[in-house]
């Protein structure tokens, strides 16, 4: 079972053999569109990449941003890419953004079915997408920061490297590489970008990553500390708020934190500690 989720009170899922619905009462093919992939909520539809068959050529497929609202199953004629970091589907700023096949990135704006394509900008292969506050932001050309502002225009920030874009609120977080601190913990709104502190001091790296869509008003990452290794941070958009949480594999040794999820007042994660091995452990916030 490929990436579930929810819609309408059932379940759209896809497999090797197509996309399905499923509710209490039973479950249906809607589309034998082999592998789906990338699935998000938008518009109360599901969208998703369809590999669809081409014509004339028996085993051959173009790939298309699809969508369903559990009855059947339409895709746009704009060929879309899931080639790694850049094949994100993403709903925020009240439009779709997703990659073409040359790894461009889109947005589907429109409602009820009736959408239309609009290019986000020209770079290909873009690394990774967020967007909050009404601006897209993404990894391009040289690394960079790229911001696209509510009115179309496109600039940029510059970095060494930019990876593990997330949104929260009217913020984007990520992970930034300078030369004068390494890389570090950054955000933006679009307008100002600022550093969130400096977690190994100097031009050494904390190399934030594992960075989840925030919940509770708080991040939760892996990131290297001094002294500890790579443990569980937090921050709250403040450099007051950014810090360590917990050192989980006691003095220097990493735990290599991963897969964190919130609920409720819960974080649950994966990571490594010398007595249990790598385990599921929960933090009470």
């Amino acid at each position: 079972v490929l990436t579930p989720v929810a819609l309408d009170g059932g379940l759209v899922f896809g497999t090797g053999a197509g996309v399905h619905w499923a509710t209490p009462l039973g479950a249906s093919t809607l589309a034998d569109y082999p592998f789906p992939a990338r699935f998000a909520t938008h518009d109360d539809r599901v969208f998703f990449y369809a590999r669809v068959p081409r014509q004339g050529m028996p085993g051959a497929y173009d790939q298309y941003l699809a969508f369903t609202d559990g009855d059947s199953v339409s895709y746009i004629d704009a060929l879309a890419s899931d080639n790694g970091s850049s094949g994100k589907i993403l709903s925020a700023n009240g439009k779709l953004y997703f990659s073409d096949n040359a790894g461009r990135p889109q947005a589907l704006v429109g409602s009820d079915g009736e959408y239309v394509v609009e290019a986000q900008s020209t770079d290909t292969y873009v690394y990774g997408m967020a967007a909050a506050n009404g601006y897209l932001a993404y990894a391009g050309p040289n690394n960079q920061l790229w911001l696209r502002d509510p009115s179309g225009q496109l600039g940029s920030v510059g970095f060494s490297y930019v990876s593990n874009l997330t949104a929260s609120g009217a913020r984007i977080f990520f992970s930034g590489q300078t030369t004068e601190s390494g890389g570090e913990l950054w955000s933006t709104n679009g307008v100002t970008t600022s550093r969130l502190g400096d977690l190994m001091p100097g031009t050494a790296s904390s190399s934030p990553g594992e960075l989840p869509p925030a919940a509770n008003g708080s991040l939760y990452f892996a990131a290297t500390f001094p002294d500890v290794g790579q443990e569980v941070g937090v921050s709250n958009g403040t450099v007051a708020g950014t810090r360590l949480l917990a050192d989980v594999a006691p003095g220097e040794a990493p735990s290599y934190p991963r897969g964190f999820v919130v609920s409720g007042s819960t974080l649950w994660f994966i990571a490594t500690h010398p007595s249990y091995g790598t385990e599921v452990f929960t933090l009470d916030l």
